[in-house]
Order: structure tokens, then sequence, then C-alpha cells
């Protein structure tokens, strides 16, 4: 195979990659589908992971997290427990130790 086949092949899989991680984004997949269509394109088990991660990744970046302030409402009237605050906490970019420093002074 000639470099410039190899190079049209390679884009032809990442676009079929990228056209899967669509379809999960939009409901039309499953995560588990996704992954065995991603196998099925004959990429290597870290490439399969990268694309898993992104999606990972942009759920996350799409997930509404309630603020300090909520978290700390829902905590002193026992909506949450404090190992959910933590990580809720976590989630919003503070370490551990900080969350678990920020838990303590709501009482």
């Amino acid at each position: 195979m000639e470099l410039a086949e190899y190079n049209l092949a390679v884009n032809q899989q990442k676009t079929n990659a990228e056209t899967i991680i669509s379809a999960v984004r939009l409901g039309q997949i499953s995560e588990e589908q996704a992954q065995s269509e991603l196998y099925n394109l004959q990429l290597t088990t870290a490439q399969v992971e990268k694309y898993l991660n992104k999606l990972e990744a942009a759920k996350r970046a799409n997930a509404k997290l309630p603020s300090v302030s909520m978290l700390e409402g829902m905590a002193k009237k026992g909506i949450i427990n404090a190992e959910t605050a933590v990580e809720t906490l976590v989630l919003l970019g503070y370490s551990e130790s900080w969350a678990l420093n920020i838990i303590k002074t709501w009482g």
C-alpha cells in the first residue's frame, strides 16, 4: 500500500469513528454498540479507548452540575450525603482534599 492510500484509509477510519461517536451523542446507538462498531473498524484497543474517552469527556462537559452553595444546601437538608458532595466538588475542579475541607465548613 502506498503512502497516499494509507493516509486515505486512516482518514476514512477516523471519519467513520467520529460518525459512530456522533451517533452515541445523538442517542442513536449505545456506548456498548459504539465500542463494538469501533472495534469492527479494526482500530487498536488504544484507539478505541481514545474515542470512548473523548465521548466521556464530552458528556462530562455537557453535564450541568450544582454550584457549591447549591451543594451545601442539599447537604444540609439531607438530600445528598458527604460522599456525593465530595464527588461533585471534585467534578467541579476541586481536589479531593479541598472538597473535604469545604464540606467541613458546612457543619
